[in-house]
């Protein structure tokens, strides 16, 4: 799709400026204080030339703009006879919106009747349309690719623009051209505002000759084969004389738009048609020499442009005389390089302050000069931090950071004139840095503070939509969802292109449970931008919370892949998070090791990520109570300012460190989070379950109590309740707590699976119990959960069929699901189903190893009534799925034995997997010996018999007799044999018998 871009070039007079490189660089204070321009007052040719390519935001990039400002130059320079120590270039960075401003202020007092100046813009344009007003602006290096441009630096008004111009026109007698090579084809970003900032210059600057690149609705386009914008490298010929037909040594307006409108439409098949206007009654010519016409024929025939100047022309600018004052210019300058701007005795503006005490004009003259610089630079670093915030950024620079930048705007802000344009502009951004800062230190006692400033800053600029967003943000701190809702949509309203509010909303609208409105933002935003890798971030999560983790795995994956594209800017912070909800998904799924190794990457990547530290420790309580409490530390070590980790920590050792914690050290955490954020239900509800555990019932409702009120009712302070009226038996209430909770938010499925068990145990209503489950499945179709929950239930209910039905549809749905295969494979191996049982068991143990061991304790478990050929039978399908398991073998050794069918196999078998094993198992030797007695030779009988008596710690007399029989020591033997007493052999097969027989 074609886009917009901005090149204005007009015919007027200039101030002295200074060039800049590339990057933001701030240059020191010239001390020019009068027009340093050469020539005639009344006849002086100068230029100022903006060209920006290189924006502070990438999405703004250009290609050829820079190039075309240059050939500009070429032609002013060694063409037009303009001296080119009074051409001035602001190339990318300087050309920021404080220094353009301040270069126009400059204009507006050295132009003279008669001078003439270019002053060329090449740049994006763009337009926003609020309240029926379309206001357009030029987009300065320091603008943001967000549109916000109302109540903030970064652009110039057009209005303010053409207000300029017409005064110079007008009152001053200055000759005044535009030129613009504006729309360019190829981009899609904000192609309606480019083409409306195209249709606004067309209708504006009346006072003034304009030379157009496009009509109002065509797009301007670059050729590559000759390294510019296609109006502007003919018109350069056209004005170098190859317009000048019929040639007189003379081109005039018509002569340069017919020559260029020719071209230019010709070269585009008549996509794209110049257009030159004149005031009313006025002329405009150039004249030109046939010389002229001959270098333009040689130099666009060759292509040769590489030798253009691309800086500010040489030459020493006349300047007011500083003898006396330059002492006060060069402590400025070095505390400028030092950064010492403001805030003590030796910095810029102590130098400023210094010469409010001098009398006369160059001292006014000097201060007033300071003071603008010094304004332009603070405006421009504090609009820089406004731009991380409006991209977007998941990683934004820390609270103090804005809080400094607010200072630094309301400096800027005393530093200007009452009748500056930008004033408004930066008590605005004053107004929002301050806000922000106590949004981001999470200041809540400084929130109505907050709330106040931006509330001001609206009333001072309705049209900034980043103050409504920000407001939306603090209102959502304080849970008024519907107000914060309400502020983003305004500012989604303001700036339709803008992704952030849609962002923010979808994040809105998933604190409130209404999923499907969260999922639609957030796929609004990708329509904008596909590549927003934070919308697949954020879809992922809701998916996560409707417990769709199949979908969510997806999302999360999406975004994960997007952030490693090559050539893309990724911090590591963006991929711990990433990993984390990965992590999260497998935790889901009970796949622990995969979590945990999840979470470890994230940690490598972002050690300071509290989110998965937190998460890791849950994972690690049951495993690893040290390693949990460690992690739990480390995040408030890493971010003490955070809640979170106060009452992760208080929970820790609530639940599971209680009786090594006196009940003020653990209550210390929970005061801490509610300090640091007091609309939390969670941190009440804390201290509630401890004065629960107490069996402290009335303090306990007062915390659980404050939970509802100062959340504003969030239906996780209802679930908390409903605990409260359980463990104080008053279970009527409890089930009422909990469906008001689902009444608030009826995605909850941990409540509803609660609600069900209060009924099935306090009012035995099976029937009523299973509906608060199954009124789950329209809302939850894709959740594995549900349906787990649901096999849970039925199997708990005796209703064996349905809970194996519930287990399949939920593997259906996330065939990963470990709980749900689980349960399947134990109740299959339960009903007989061996087969399935075991293919099922497969996938538990791909995910989870030690389902193994659990698995066939169930195995055995159901053979234990089994007669030894049947437990024979039934083990040897398993056998096949564990061929290395010293319990099987043990079993089916157990069984051959008793059985007496197939013991040399048995034997041959269990010694083959006990060999293997790098662990002692005495109940396999048990069984070895006794097989190798029956089946075995004697040199086995004898191997077995030595390992018994070494390795069985607490041996059976019989066995025990036996084995010293079989290794020689006889006497011992008959001692362990009347230990055993008589009929201690009659449960032994006959060998076993038959020696028992022969010991004395």
């Amino acid at each position: 799709m074609p886009k917009c871009i901005f090149h204005i070039l007009f015919w007027l007079l200039p101030c002295a400026l200074i060039a800049q490189e590339r990057g933001l660089i701030v240059t020191p204070y010239s001390g020019a204080l009068q027009s340093p321009l050469k020539g005639d007052s009344g006849k002086r040719k100068a230029a100022l030339l903006v060209g920006v390519a290189d924006y502070s935001s990438p999405k703004l990039k250009l290609k050829y703009a820079g190039r075309d400002a240059r050939l500009f130059f070429s032609y002013l320079t060694e063409t037009r006879g303009f001296p080119k120590e009074n051409v001035f270039i602001l190339p990318d960075s300087a050309a920021r919106s404080g220094k353009i401003y301040n270069s126009i202020i400059d204009l507006m007092k050295w132009l003279e009747p008669g001078d003439e100046l270019v002053l060329y813009f090449a740049g994006h344009g763009d337009v926003q349309h609020v309240a029926d007003f379309d206001e357009g602006f030029f987009l300065a290096w320091d603008a943001s690719d967000s549109r916000n441009y109302f109540g903030a630096a970064g652009t110039v008004k057009l209005s303010d623009l053409e207000q300029y111009t017409n005064r110079l026109a007008l009152n001053k007698k200055v000759k005044v051209t535009l030129v613009m090579d504006a729309c360019h084809s190829g981009f899609s970003l904000h192609q309606d505002g480019f083409l409306k900032a195209q249709e606004s210059i067309s209708n504006s600057f009346g006072k003034v000759t304009r030379m157009l690149g496009c009509n109002a609705k065509e797009f301007s386009f670059e050729a590559d084969s000759v390294g510019h914008g296609l109006f502007t490298w003919y018109l350069v010929q056209g004005l170098m004389g190859l317009a000048d037909e019929p040639a007189d040594n003379n081109v005039t307006a018509g002569e340069l738009e017919q020559w260029v409108k020719n071209r230019v439409s010709a070269a585009t098949h008549g996509k794209q048609n110049p257009v030159m206007q004149t005031p009313a009654g006025a002329e405009w010519s150039v004249n030109v020499s046939p010389e002229t016409r001959n270098l333009a024929l040689t130099l666009f025939r060759n292509k040769n442009y590489d030798g253009f100047l691309a800086g500010r022309g040489s030459g020493n600018p006349d300047t007011l005389d500083l003898s006396g004052y330059q002492q006060y210019v060069d402590r400025y300058n070095r505390f400028l390089q030092q950064e010492k701007l403001y805030g003590e005795d030796s910095s810029c503006l102590s130098v400023i302050k210094l010469l409010e005490s001098l009398q006369g004009r160059t001292a006014a003259e000097l201060r007033n000069g300071l003071r603008n610089h010094l304004a332009e630079v603070l405006e421009t670093q504090s609009q820089l931090v406004l731009n991380e915030y409006l991209t977007g950024k998941s990683l934004l620079p820390p609270p103090s950071v804005y809080r400094k930048a607010g200072e630094e705007a309301s400096i800027a802000l005393s530093l200007l004139p009452d009748e500056d344009p930008r004033r408004k502009n930066i008590s605005v951004m004053s107004a929002f840095h301050r806000a922000y800062a106590s949004l981001r230190y999470e200041e809540y006692e400084k929130f109505g503070e907050a709330g106040q400033l931006l509330r001001d800053a609206i009333q001072t600029e309705n049209r900034a939509a980043y103050l409504y967003l920000t407001l939306s943000y603090l209102l959502q701190h304080q849970h008024k969802y519907d107000s914060a809702i309400f502020y983003a949509q305004k500012a989604e309203a303001l700036i339709p292109t803008w992704s952030h509010p849609k962002n923010v909303l979808g994040n809105l609208y998933h604190d409130i449970y209404q999923y499907e409105k969260s999922l639609d933002y957030h796929r609004s935003v990708l329509k904008l931008d596909s590549s927003y890798a934070w919308s697949y971030n954020n879809i992922g999560v809701s998916l996560l919370d409707m417990d769709r983790l199949s979908e969510a795995e997806y999302f999360f994956q999406r975004s994960l892949a997007l952030k490693k594209t090559p050539g893309r800017i990724t911090y590591d912070y963006d991929l711990a998070r990433s990993y984390s909800n990965l992590a999260v998904i497998a935790m889901e799924r009970k796949q622990f090791a995969a979590a945990d190794s999840l979470f470890a990457l994230a940690d490598s990547l972002d050690p300071r990520f509290s989110f998965s530290l937190r998460k890791w420790s849950e994972l690690s309580e049951e495993t690893d109570g040290d390693k949990a409490e460690a992690l739990l530390k480390k995040a408030l070590a890493t971010n003490p300012h955070e809640a979170e980790n106060y009452y992760a920590l208080a929970e820790f050792y609530r639940t599971k460190q209680a009786s090594t914690r006196s009940r003020a050290s653990i209550d210390s955490f929970y005061s801490e989070a509610i300090l640091l954020n007091p609309y939390n239900e969670s941190y009440y509800a804390g201290i509630g379950f401890h004065l629960l555990d107490e069996n402290r019932y009335d303090s306990a409702y007062t915390w659980f109590r404050k939970g509802i009120d100062m959340s504003g009712g969030k239906a996780e302070a209802w679930s908390n309740m409903a605990w409260y009226y359980k463990f104080a038996g008053e279970m009527d209430k409890a089930i009422a707590a909990l469906e008001k909770n689902l009444e608030l938010n009826p995605w909850d499925i941990g409540s509803a699976e609660n609600l069900s068990g209060f009924i099935l145990q306090d009012k035995k209503d099976p029937k009523k119990a299973e509906q608060v489950l199954l009124r789950l499945l329209p809302l939850h179709p894709h959740s594995p959960r549900v349906h787990f929950l649901l096999g849970n239930f039925y199997y708990r209910t005796g209703n064996t069929a349905k809970a194996i039905a519930a287990y399949r549809q939920c593997l259906q749905t996330d065939s990963q699901y470990v709980p749900a295969a689980e349960s399947l494979s134990l109740l299959l191996l339960r009903q007989g189903q061996i087969r399935e049982s075991l293919e099922w068991a497969a996938v538990c143990r791909r995910f989870n190893p030690g389902f193994s061991l659990s698995y066939l304790h169930a195995a055995a478990a159901a053979s234990i009534r089994m007669a030894p050929a049947a437990k024979t039978a039934w083990l040897r399908p398993f056998l096949q799925a564990f061929p290395g398991s010293d319990l099987l073998a043990e079993l089916l050794a157990e069984a051959a034995y008793r059985s007496g069918s197939g013991m040399k196999d048995a034997l041959q078998h269990a010694g083959i997997t006990e060999n293997k094993l790098d662990y002692r198992n005495s109940g396999l030797l048990r069984w070895l010996f006794l097989l190798a007695v029956e089946a075995g030779g004697p040199e086995q009988q004898e191997e077995y018999a030595g390992r018994y008596l070494e390795e069985v710690l607490v041996p059976e007399p019989a066995l025990q007799a036996l084995a010293c029989w079989l290794t020689g020591n006889k006497e011992e033997a008959g001692q362990w044999k009347k230990e055993a007493g008589p009929g201690a052999a009659a449960s032994y097969r006959t060998q076993f018998k038959k020696i028992w027989i022969a010991i004395r």
